[in-house]
């Protein structure tokens, strides 16, 4: 699996699902299907997905995923090949490459369905001009604590108070 807990992606569009695997009888109760090896997409999700940004947020990890659509709160059912790629906020700093290169951060400005390079960005010589990625992540960013010992007894920096450390500043300056 591709995604993890927490990440936000885009749901590739109908037609686009239909391009690639093509589409299974009509049932009954769901209606039509695209043929996915894994994990069939139903024409009953796309019909709820209808009218939105096709964002879906992942809020469970198997043999495939479970996600909420943010405004709506629906849950659906998906597998990697559902899903076109990442999602991200209008600006919001990305890590992108392409084959063979190396990575570099850039502000993402939108991204387009059924592209070799589909991330778009801002161009680092000119933000008015935009650049388009094959691939794209989100930055993580680091998780520190720094714990240090005040007469003997461990504090997390967010327990002392700034008179405290201030103290500690002077004392350690001599």
């Amino acid at each position: 699996m591709k995604y993890k807990l927490g990440d936000r992606v885009f749901i590739k569009p109908w037609e686009l699902m239909v391009r690639e695997f093509g589409v299974l009888d009509n049932f009954a109760a769901t209606g039509a299907h695209i043929k996915q090896p894994r994990w069939p997409w139903c024409h009953y999700d796309e019909d709820r997905l209808a009218h939105t940004d096709r964002i879906l947020t992942i809020t469970h990890v198997e043999n495939h995923y479970h996600g909420r659509h943010p405004l709506s709160e629906k849950l659906f059912v998906f597998d990697d090949d559902s899903v076109a790629g990442y999602a991200f906020d209008y600006g919001e700093e990305i890590m992108v490459w392409d084959d063979g290169k190396e990575p570099t951060y850039r502000k993402f400005v939108g991204f387009l369905y059924g592209r070799k390079s589909p991330y778009r960005t801002e161009s680092f010589l000119d933000p008015k001009d935009c650049i388009s990625w094959q691939h794209a992540r989100p930055i993580t960013k680091p998780d520190i604590k720094i714990t240090v010992e005040i007469n003997g007894e461990p504090k997390s920096l967010s327990e002392i108070s700034e008179e405290t450390l201030l103290n500690i500043r002077k004392e350690s300056k001599c």
